[in-house]
């Protein structure tokens, strides 16, 4: 997922270098302030000598919102998070296979929704991450700390920016990621009649300690829990694993007959 998102924010990375860039470069040749206004100027303020700065910036920007649309089309979007949430859920049938030592049909139908909610949740929100991209670059070119900036300061800025949205990415496709693994396990083993799991951890420095500020998981590793109540992982919130921010703890089914 992170690696799709990255493909996309790139494609729109190359539109805004490519559209915008030289037209900012061009009134810096000029010797013209690049950034010295406001996209939303009054029409009065367009008497001014850097009146056409506003102007061309702004149809370039629209421009550059138009390809956005192109470039994170929703039925390509929806097609390709169709592809990995069908990954995620063979993924998950293969290792509960290993660990109840029989064949998993796909008996949830819970599964198939389960998919399609998230689906259609990410799809929504990889498309305000790339919108909301466009209006910080038009915050960025509004700004008055950059305000008669020379070009490259104002492409370390940009350039910067997507730095930002790419790890705000790479954090939402982890998460989701854990997240639909998390809902996929609950409804597959809830279908073959296993009703409880051991909360188990990663085991590394990573996992979440009360040391850290956050709700301590370290504390639930080894323990049994039903996955139709959940473990209090503090602040009255009762989740399986994997359902917290960023949880990469993993729910070990406890099979009856062993039990």
């Amino acid at each position: 997922m992170t690696k799709a998102i990255n493909s996309k924010l790139g494609q729109l990375e190359a539109v805004i270098e490519r559209l915008l860039f030289p037209v900012l470069d061009e009134f810096a040749e000029r010797g013209e302030r690049p950034i010295a206004f406001s996209i939303d100027e009054p029409d009065d303020a367009r008497t001014r000598v850097d009146a056409a700065i506003p102007r061309y910036v702004g149809a370039r920007l629209e421009a550059i919102d138009l390809h956005l649309a192109e470039i994170f089309d929703e039925r390509e979007l929806v097609d390709g998070l169709e592809v990995i949430g069908k990954r995620v859920s063979t993924i998950n049938a293969t290792e509960l296979q290993r660990v109840v030592g029989v064949s998993i049909r796909e008996a949830a139908p819970e599964i198939a929704s389960n998919i399609e909610a998230w689906r259609a949740l990410n799809v929504s929100r990889i498309k305000s991450l790339a919108g909301q991209e466009l209006v910080e670059i038009t915050q960025l070119l509004e700004s008055s700390e950059l305000i008669g900036a020379r070009v490259e300061v104002l492409r370390k800025a940009i350039e910067d920016r997507f730095s930002v949205t790419r790890s705000k990415a790479a954090l939402l496709a982890r998460d989701q990621t854990l997240t639909l693994n998390s809902q996929i396990a609950k409804a597959r083993q809830q279908a073959v009649g296993i009703s409880e799991y051991v909360w188990t951890t990663s085991g590394d420095e990573r996992v979440r300690t009360f040391d850290d500020g956050n709700t301590d998981h370290s504390i639930l590793d080894g323990k049994t829990f039903r996955w139709d109540t959940g473990a209090d992982v503090g602040d009255g919130r009762m989740l399986n694993p994997g359902e917290d921010y960023q949880c990469r703890c993993t729910a070990f089914p406890v099979l009856a007959e062993l039990a």
